[in-house]
């Protein structure tokens, strides 16, 4: 089919003052003049149409799933949850930074409650102190500074910020849930 026969079908089809008839027109035609792919046979296009929906679906109800599992896993209560609150409660601020081990550490002490802890960033993007902690005093991470204004530096037991932060009540009764 050379251009001046495609010009003459848009034309005719452009004619046609019937919407339905139109768009069925439209179809017959370009299904029919232009072989996609090496098909030319519109049900083996129209089957083929379907399967290549399966495999999308597929992945986007998978995807849904884990967003699903996430949002839920994330709002289950952490086994420290009482703890770390009472901590936070306290007026205690814990101040480390991404790239040290040692914060990594304790945060890994409190489990999934480690996001209820009054943590304080104190590192750039480019593993520079920012002026927050600066002017807090921090000398190295990570630092716990309690309401009375003490400092404990470096990995701490849970025992030991409880007990410096009144909460070994709210630690019993966290390891009491779990057992």
């Amino acid at each position: 089919m050379n251009f001046s026969e495609i010009s003459l079908k848009i034309k005719m089809m452009r004619e046609n003052k019937k919407p339905v008839i139109k768009a069925a027109t439209i179809s017959v035609f370009w299904w029919s003049e232009f072989n996609i792919a090496g098909w030319s046979n519109l049900s083996i296009l129209m089957s083929m149409k379907k399967t290549n929906w399966i495999l999308p679906i597929i992945i986007v109800l998978i995807v849904a799933g884990l967003v699903t599992l996430l949002i839920v896993q994330g709002k289950k209560p952490g086994k420290y949850d009482g703890l770390t609150q009472c901590i936070k409660d306290s007026g205690a601020k814990f101040y480390g930074a991404f790239w040290c081990p040692h914060c990594q550490a304790t945060k890994a002490l409190f489990g999934r409650s480690a996001k209820l802890l009054p943590y304080i960033e104190c590192s750039d993007a480019n593993q520079k102190q920012i002026p927050i902690c600066d002017d807090a005093g921090i000398k190295g991470y990570p630092t716990w500074i309690f309401a009375d204004e003490t400092r404990l530096t470096g990995e701490r037991s849970l025992q030991e910020l409880a007990e410096k932060t009144s909460c070994t009540e709210a630690l019993n009764l966290d390891n009491q849930n779990v057992q």
